[in-house]
């Protein structure tokens, strides 16, 4: 198999979930949270991030991903991170 060595191309994992719209999401998606029973645990924009002290993927630092959360895909912080910088201000 022969690799591609090129700055230009970003390997993303698949989290094995779909968004609320079917979309796949990946590490590195900004995605938006909406919490069903505690609306102020939702979020904005949060980024899908590995987490390899517990081996699993998180959004907000700590929040483990599973197929019941209300995630929807808005970017990711290659193409969109200006999403991001909203968040924090």
């Amino acid at each position: 198999m022969d690799m591609i060595n090129d700055e230009n191309y970003v390997v993303m994992q698949f989290t094995g979930l779909r968004d609320k719209n079917g979309r796949e999401i990946y590490e590195g998606d900004i995605v938006k949270f909406r919490h069903s029973t505690e609306p102020e645990y939702s979020l904005d924009a949060t980024v899908v991030e590995w987490v390899a002290q517990w081996c699993r993927f998180c959004i907000d630092g700590n929040s483990g991903l599973n197929s019941n959360m209300n995630l929807e895909i808005i970017g990711n912080i290659w193409e969109r991170k200006e999403l991001l910088k909203c968040q924090r201000e």
